[in-house]
């Protein structure tokens, strides 16, 4: 597959823009641990009715200094995330982050999110 734009951080940002999720659950069930920002994990903590510290004593854990939420499936996802409107920024995202993986001008991973396969389309790419 040949990208017909360079993914540059601006371009990036218009892919997320017109990124409409499907909710299929392809990506909850792609990767085994999910990258968390700081401000991820107050709003998530949140909607499950829980405070920062639980939320993180419960559902991540540490490696090299970063924070993970354990995946694959990801422990939100029972059919569907059960915590959509409080995703992780990484999930938000999706495909069109690091998730992918990238060789000169082909990416891989992106065609296995329908949402990101329709976006690709309206860039001309051929799938």
């Amino acid at each position: 597959m040949e990208l017909n734009i360079p993914l540059t951080e601006q371009n990036m940002k218009q892919l997320i823009r017109q990124l409409r999720c499907k909710r299929c659950g392809t990506c909850c069930n792609l990767v085994d641990k999910i990258a968390l920002l700081k401000h991820d994990i107050e709003p998530m903590a949140d909607a499950l009715g829980i405070s920062k510290h639980q939320f993180k004593d419960r559902y991540t854990f540490t490696r090299d200094g970063r924070r993970f939420l354990s995946a694959n499936p990801c422990v939100f996802y029972h059919g569907g995330c059960t915590i959509y409107k409080a995703r992780p920024q990484v999930c938000r995202q999706f495909p069109f982050n690091q998730s992918y993986v990238k060789e000169g001008k082909n990416y891989i991973g992106i065609v296995e999110c329908p949402a990101g396969l329709e976006i690709l389309k309206e860039f001309g790419v051929k799938v």
